[in-house]
């Protein structure tokens, strides 16, 4: 379900780069 996971994550990215910038580095 990683695969999935990153999908929905990539979709919040465009609202929330930021957040979500910082979330890849704990979760690469």
């Amino acid at each position: 379900a990683n695969g999935a996971w990153k999908l929905r994550v990539q979709d919040k990215a465009s609202a929330d780069t930021g957040y979500i910038n910082s979330f890849k580095l704990t979760f690469p």
